[in-house]
């Protein structure tokens, strides 16, 4: 998660002269060389990105716990963005930094996806937020906010925006995952990867949990790791099934459903670490880490596993998704995986034709 320490703002400017739309802080203009950083202390970020605070209203989410666990949830606009300059933000990110007297995770933002640039002529985009991880209420509290916006000739890095006034009430929920997939994934036949997909997978299964007449609704596929030194996988994001919307492993009629959503198992030495939620793994950009480290040496193998694939069409337990021949993506998160960076964590992306 994002660091809740204070960050600075810092705007990066990379043409001679960068034209406002309108007055900022006082500010109409701004030269600077290439190789010139301005600090927000001197430029605020708003300079470049204008932030307007809306009037949110109570951000919720209520759960229902039948077998399944299954929450509803608001999204509720809290910031608007605008291009305060001539040029185009290529890229736009907002997370949440800090809330005030509970864990940044509490939060989060929703319509992040959709954040992804910011011409001139766009009207303001607004910023939702909406319940994340774990559970909890406040009244009245401070949410600050972590802005990045890049261009071909302007950007502004880990600026910091506060709001005041969040009221939440959450319903206790681990759908949510423990992070984004915030940086763009290596696909795994790169040069740098020396991690492999096994010849002869993936394949559709089905199910080891209730119900395997629904069809093949599990994933199987292997890894070898083909470097020399050791590989570590720490936490794995689903970001494309085909017609499924989430993953939930029931393993019986009982509540909560007790199955593991992900199982990866070292070939050789049979440890195997799980992913094991009272909700579901969302197809998203959300990040869900292991319950512990899966680790494979030089040579070794990891067999994965995810079960059970559904739909978000119709609740209980009749929503399986019948896997064959569909395809899934993946995105592991693995130190080791490029050999030249060895203590680097790198989210390596799977396609998985079934």
């Amino acid at each position: 998660m994002t660091n809740t320490l204070t960050k600075l703002g810092v705007a990066f400017v990379l043409l001679g002269v960068v034209a406002m739309v309108g007055p900022a802080f006082g500010i109409t203009s701004l030269t600077a060389d290439r190789s010139m950083q301005v600090s927000a202390a001197d430029t605020p970020a708003t300079a470049y990105l204008g932030i307007s605070d809306r009037n949110p209203s109570e951000i919720n989410r209520s759960c229902t716990y039948f077998i399944t666990n299954s929450c509803d949830s608001n999204e509720v606009e809290t910031i608007d963005l605008e291009n305060n300059v001539d040029v185009s933000f290529n890229t736009v990110t907002v997370e949440v930094a800090s809330v005030t007297g509970a864990d940044d995770s509490i939060l989060r933002v929703a319509n992040d996806a959709e954040l992804t640039e910011l011409d001139p002529e766009d009207p303001p985009q607004s910023v939702k937020l909406e319940c994340g991880k774990g559970g909890g209420t406040a009244t009245d509290t401070e949410v600050t906010l972590l802005l990045n916006a890049a261009g071909p000739e302007v950007s502004v890095a880990e600026a910091t925006h506060t709001v005041d006034g969040i009221s939440y009430d959450c319903d206790e929920d681990d759908s949510a995952g423990d992070g984004k997939l915030t940086d763009d994934p290596v696909p795994i036949d790169s040069d740098r990867i020396a991690l492999q997909l096994v010849e002869g997978t993936p394949e559709a299964e089905a199910p080891t949990g209730l119900d395997s007449s629904q069809g093949d609704s599990r994933v199987a596929f292997e890894l070898e790791n083909a470097g020399s030194g050791e590989m570590t996988v720490t936490g794995i994001t689903v970001t494309d099934a085909t017609d499924a919307t989430h993953v939930n492993m029931i393993d019986g009629f009982i509540w909560p459903s007790d199955g593991d959503e992900v199982t990866i198992t070292n070939d050789a030495t049979g440890e195997t670490a799980t992913i094991n939620l009272e909700g579901s793994l969302s197809v998203s950009t959300d990040r869900y880490d292991l319950s512990s480290s899966a680790t494979a040496g030089s040579g070794e193998r990891l067999l994965l596993g995810l079960e059970q694939f559904r739909d978000g069409e119709n609740g209980g337990t009749r929503n399986q998704v019948d896997m064959s021949g569909e395809s899934v993506t993946v995105v592991l998160y693995v130190e080791g995986a490029d050999p030249n960076h060895p203590t680097e964590e790198i989210p390596v992306e799977i396609p998985l034709d079934l």
